[in-house]
This record gives structure tokens, C-alpha cells and sequence, in this order.
């Protein structure tokens, strides 16, 4: 269970069908993506696609469409991106990714970054952040999952989508899609290889892709979202 400060009261998270540590520890505790509703909990339906990433290079890689495969080729050959793994421990790292989240989100009208919530997940070592560069080393989108040892899922993906520069613009949406599909549907390698990389006891085997109702890309299967209060009455 990841715990940290949101206001004025002490948060709990739990992810997938993990249970908390201490649950009086904490003033409430909110479930994200269980499989089944946890009891006299509030909690919705939506529907969500899960990737196996038990699946070989050659099996993703041949689930890509042939646009989405010209885009991440192009993003590696002729932009030459590199993607690289960060260190979310490491509080300048922690600061950079937030820089470019809350310009991010400043341009989308999103609230500003929780930190204390990252640092609470690099501390369980559940957060796992990567960031794409330009050839000069400028970066152009932040990746940020949460990952434990069976599941993994994003959490961020902050960018500069925004610039006035159309080239640049370009550029970005093709690195995007380059980090977007080769994390999570189909080219989900490229993630979980990274991660067994940095952490090799983690192994994950599914990638839980976050949309909700109505998306394009969601399948049959349903996820379940719960929240549970102690002691707070929220009705």
C-alpha cells in the first residue's frame, strides 16, 4: 500500500488486487483497478484492455498496425530518440519530470503534480519513469508507470505537445506514439524489458491499459475501480 499526505488527511493506494498493509493507519484508502468490488466500498465498472507481455518480441511487434510501426521507426531512425530509464529515487530526476509535468499540465488545464504520491511509490519501488530525448539530449515526454511485481500500468505521460514549433509538434507525437504503443499495446517489450533491467526480480506478465467507458480500446474484460472510506463520511 502506498501512503503520503493529501491535505489534511493520510491517503492509502492499492493497485489491482494487492491488500493493504495497515488499513488503520490511514484515514481512507482508495482501490484502483481491482477485479471484484471490495465490500461496503463504493465502486464503478469501466472497462479497461489487458496486455500479456508473456508474449515474445515477434508476437507484439506483429500486432502493431502498419502506421503506428512507420511512426516508432521513424521516431529511432531519422529523429534519433533515445528513450532511457530514470531513477525516481533521486530527487533531481523527481524535479525535472515535474517541471514538465506542471507546464504540461498548466497548458491543459490539469492540477499540478502530487509529488509526495510519486515519492511514496519510488520509495515501495513501484514507480518506474523513463524519459525520451531529442539528439541534443532535450527531453520530450516523461513516462511514468506504476509496476509491481505481476501488473503494470501508466500513471503519467507528460510532453511539450503544446509547442508553437510544428516541427517540433510533429516530432513529439511520433516519439508519443513510440512510447505510447511500445509500452502498452503492442510493442509492450520495450517497457517491461526496462523494467527487468533496473529491477530483475520484477517479471511483470500484464500491462493494464487505463481507459475508461466508451474508449476505442477497451475489450470485454472489466476492471473495477473501489474506494473505501475510515471514519469519513463522504455521502
Amino acid at each position: 500500500m502506498i501512503v503520503y499526505s493529501s491535505r489534511f488527511l493520510t491517503r492509502g493506494e492499492v493497485w489491482f488486487d494487492n491488500e493493504p498493509d495497515d488499513a488503520q493507519s490511514v484515514d481512507w484508502i482508495i482501490y484502483h483497478q481491482r477485479s471484484r468490488p471490495v465490500p461496503r466500498a463504493k465502486w464503478r465498472y469501466f472497462y479497461t484492455s489487458i496486455i500479456d507481455l508473456t508474449q515474445s518480441r515477434e508476437q507484439l511487434v506483429a500486432q502493431l498496425n502498419q502506421d503506428t510501426a512507420y511512426k516508432i521507426r521513424r521516431a529511432r531512425d531519422r529523429d534519433k530518440i533515445l528513450c532511457e530509464g530514470c531513477d525516481p529515487r533521486d530527487p533531481a530526476i523527481i524535479s525535472l519530470f515535474e517541471q514538465m509535468y506542471n507546464q504540461f499540465a498548466a497548458m491543459k488545464g490539469l492540477y499540478r503534480l502530487d509529488r509526495a504520491r510519486m515519492e511514496s511509490m519510488a520509495a515501495a519501488g513501484v514507480l518506474d519513469l523513463s524519459v525520451a530525448k531529442d539528439p541534443r539530449g532535450n527531453a520530450l515526454v516523461y513516462h511514468a508507470n506504476y509496476r509491481d511485481r505481476c501488473r503494470a500500468t501508466e500513471l503519467e505521460l507528460p510532453s511539450l505537445s503544446a509547442a508553437q514549433d510544428q516541427r517540433l509538434q510533429a516530432r513529439i507525437r511520433r516519439t508519443g506514439r513510440a512510447r505510447i504503443r511500445v509500452r502498452a499495446n503492442p510493442v509492450a517489450q520495450r517497457l517491461v524489458g526496462a523494467s527487468r533491467r533496473r529491477t530483475p526480480q520484477a517479471g511483470q506478465t500484464i500491462f493494464v491499459f487505463p481507459k475508461g467507458p466508451g474508449s476505442q480500446w477497451a475489450n470485454r474484460a472489466c476492471a473495477r475501480q473501489s474506494i473505501r472510506s475510515h471514519g469519513i463520511d463522504r455521502s
